[in-house]
């Protein structure tokens, strides 16, 4: 009889551990839905920085699609140095690309604005990184055609997508850094009693 007693105890002892955890995901629902923010700070430190890092990579893709630009209508010009700049502009494409990927592995985990950002910004940067490949696909097949439209036209796509990435990335660093401010601010007043 005191073993059937001793199964019984462990048996409902049991049963209140398996229910737990479905209490406690019901009650973190509820805390869940009182505007608890769904986002971790370390990552979204993490996301800021490596927002800022694609705001620079994006710059520096433009600047050297400029220089291009400016080169491709100067005779004197090699294609050796087109293809240096190309270099560049694709290793900053590639470095934006991980940064990017790194983006999507903790896209849950960011702020909304964060992923808005990622959001807009990869698009771009896949279109920046398909006409940096078209440009060097050009100049090895073409190394004296530095001058047509196509190889140009390439160079000019490849400068608006840098400065467009650029300015979006820039946008969304300033209305993080303005709602932060702000909800300092709202913190202040609501530590001050005002």
């Amino acid at each position: 009889m005191s073993l059937t007693i001793g199964k019984m105890v462990w048996g409902v002892v049991g049963t209140l551990f398996l229910m737990t955890p479905l209490f406690a995901s019901s009650s973190k629902e509820a805390v869940k839905t009182d505007n608890t923010p769904t986002h971790n700070w370390a990552y979204t430190e993490e996301a800021s920085g490596l927002l800022q890092d694609i705001r620079t990579l994006s710059a520096q893709a433009a600047e050297r699609s400029e220089n291009l630009k400016s080169a491709s209508r100067q005779d004197w010009v090699n294609w050796r140095s087109h293809a240096q700049y190309l270099s560049e502009i694709r290793t900053h494409v590639n470095t934006m690309g991980a940064k990017l990927d790194r983006l999507q592995e903790i896209h849950g985990m960011i702020a909304p604005w964060q992923q808005k950002a990622v959001e807009r910004v990869t698009p771009k940067a896949a279109a920046l990184a398909a006409h940096t490949e078209d440009a060097i696909g050009h100049l090895n097949e073409y190394q004296n055609r530095l001058w047509v439209p196509h190889y140009t036209n390439g160079l000019t796509a490849i400068l608006e997508h840098g400065e467009e990435i650029n300015r979006t990335v820039s946008m969304f660093l300033d209305y993080g850094k303005t709602s932060d401010r702000l909800e300092g601010l709202e913190n202040q007043i609501e530590y001050s009693g005002a």
